[in-house]
């Protein structure tokens, strides 16, 4: 069948133009098998979701046949006019695109090498990596399962230092198998896999971010476990971590999860083709019927939409007004951190009582983030001397719309971006304060206004938000310059991201692999982002939850988080 290709939604348009990349470590004692495994539930999960072999690229204007995903009613829907610049499409064929194959990629990890045991393709189902022979991949021998490395990891929790950022190999073989040019076009999604002696594997995933948020991302993950657990043998005796056998339950398990795949119930709503149809998705959700004039214009837009903005140009028109930085960028880095989850939950009814609020605004999650953007403000201003070089700060994160988009977005998947950006602004000088007081034992009445203004931005995203998000996207005559309003590294402001509710850690590969025992994001050498790790809670009564939050900063501003006695106080001991 030929290629498809189709612009994606509008929502879609402004993500960074680069693939999510996250890091799933694993235990298993069959490492070939595993790998057969997640290459045979890779198979499927791209055969039912094919446009994941496909690219993504901005088509030029004289590009046949493009087919739009944003179809509304109206009849000056300018997200439709060929005059806009720079909108993002996907490209795939649903039958005949280069296979999807696990590469071998183990500089992907910052370790010794692990001694290899060539075995075919054939045999563990994975393809040619880097440095490999045709059809072969190496992979750790069962002579390698006495070493300690990967205890010795799993007690150390896999710091980030461990991952490197990059995908570049990966993706360029990609590129590669899809016949892309330099420069022409992007992969979809790639996958890789590195081994740690001791019993450890770890799967790399990067999906390009225009076509998945942080939700559809796991969202794959979970797909391919189901995938990968629907289409697995039974081990010899057993296997992995089966114990005697293949469980009753679990042959239940996966009888029933094939005959869901047969009736396309665990595939993403819109079913494999949802991205040729993601625009009328989202506005079948936003409205029922958007009638004709009910859309606002594109000033009033402007104002509404305070989490985007439009790049300033200069005069011709070319190129953005250069902004002067520092030259050399203050040297960053990425460090784990355990916050105290018992600590943050009996913080709740204390900020409950001080202020009568609902337990929606008292979240976890809104309580961590007044935290850390309180904290990390006051290092900031420590290293400035004590004073910002701006007034305020803005906390720039993601809002997950899709509660907002009806129950049929909750039936199943919808793998897209439905993030929408919220944006509070406080006086830097007031968060510094708070930084100096929020203690865990202390009075945690002044970080309200914290919590208030972060609450307060979600709670604007409702369904007719959504809507004007959209509206300002096929209105924007050049997509490329609509950016987040916010300086997202080496300036007063924070980004932030929540992994937290996501379920990565309930994920099951099947009887080799398991569950992922770690997700970890590559490090960053760069500043001004906090991203919220999957929670993990505990099953048993007493027992703590450590919340990790991947701090990507400033290095000094790291190494004093690291000494204050405000922000140790939340930690877990």
């Amino acid at each position: 069948m030929a290629s498809q290709t189709a612009y994606l939604s509008p929502l879609d348009q402004y993500m960074p133009r680069i693939p999510v990349v996250i890091y799933l470590v694993f235990a298993t004692s069959d490492v070939p098998s595993a790998l057969a495994a997640l290459q045979s539930g890779l198979d499927k999960m791209t055969d039912h979701l094919p446009f994941l072999r496909g690219f993504v690229s901005v088509p030029s204007s004289s590009h046949p046949g493009v087919a739009t995903t944003s179809t509304t009613t109206t009849t000056t829907n300018t997200f439709e006019n060929k005059q806009q610049k720079g909108r993002i499409a996907i490209t795939y064929s649903p039958n005949d695109d280069a296979r999807l194959t696990l590469l071998h990629l183990q500089d992907s990890l910052v370790l010794p090498p692990v001694s290899p045991s060539p075995v075919t393709s054939s045999e563990t189902g994975a393809g040619t990596g880097e440095g490999e022979g045709e059809g072969q991949c190496t992979s750790s021998s069962n002579s390698n399962l006495n070493s300690n490395k990967f205890t010795t990891l799993q007690t150390a929790r896999f710091p980030p230092s461990l991952f490197r950022n990059t995908f570049t190999g990966l993706l360029n073989a990609r590129r590669e198998a899809l016949g892309l040019l330099s420069g022409k076009g992007d992969p979809a999604f790639a996958a890789s896999y590195a081994v740690i002696e001791g019993g450890g594997l770890v799967v790399g995933v990067a999906a390009h971010h225009a076509l998945v948020d942080g939700t559809g991302m796991a969202e794959l993950v979970k797909f391919w476990g189901v995938c990968t657990l629907a289409c697995t043998p039974t081990p010899p005796g057993g296997g992995g971590r089966g114990g005697d056998g293949e469980k009753e339950e679990e042959k239940e398990l996966k009888s029933e999860l094939e005959l869901n795949l047969g009736r396309n119930t665990w595939i993403p709503r819109g079913g494999g083709d949802e991205v040729l149809r993601r625009g009328q998705l989202l506005w079948d959700g936003v409205r029922e019927k958007e009638k004709e004039g009910d859309r606002r214009g594109w000033e009033e837009l402007l104002e509404r939409v305070r989490g985007l903005k439009v790049r300033e140009e200069n005069d011709e028109g070319s190129s953005p007004i250069p902004i002067p930085v520092p030259v050399p960028l203050p040297k960053g880095g990425t460090k784990l951190f355990g916050f105290d989850g018992e600590k943050l939950e009996r913080a709740r009814p204390k900020l409950k009582e001080a202020s009568g609020w609902d337990e929606k605004a008292l979240s976890v999650n809104n309580i961590l983030c007044s935290i850390m953007w309180a904290c990390i403000t006051r290092a900031r201003a420590a290293r400035h001397g004590g004073k910002l070089d701006r007034p305020t700060s803005k906390l720039g994160f993601a809002i997950n719309g899709r509660r907002q988009l009806g129950r049929e977005f909750s039936d199943r998947p919808y793998l897209g971006n439905v993030n929408i950006f919220g944006l509070p602004e406080l006086d830097a000088s007031a968060l510094t304060d708070i930084g100096a007081t929020c203690h865990a034992e202390g009075d945690l009445a002044c970080l309200l206004p914290v919590i208030e203004g972060i609450y307060g931005e979600i709670q604007r995203v409702t369904a007719d938000h959504i809507g004007d998000v959209m509206s300002l996207m096929e209105q924007a005559p050049d997509i490329t310059k609509v950016e987040p309003n916010w300086v997202r590294s080496h300036g007063a402001d924070l980004s932030a991201t929540s992994w937290a509710n996501m379920g990565i850690y309930e994920s099951d590969f099947g009887p080799l692999l398991g569950k992922p025992q770690f997700m970890r994001v590559p490090a960053f050498d760069s500043d001004g982002l906090v991203i919220i790790m999957p929670r993990r809670r505990p099953s048993e009564q007493g027992v703590a939850e450590i919340i990790e939050v991947a701090a990507i900063l400033n290095a000094e501003d790291l190494a004093a988080l690291e000494g204050d006695d405000i922000w140790k106080s939340w930690l877990a001991c």
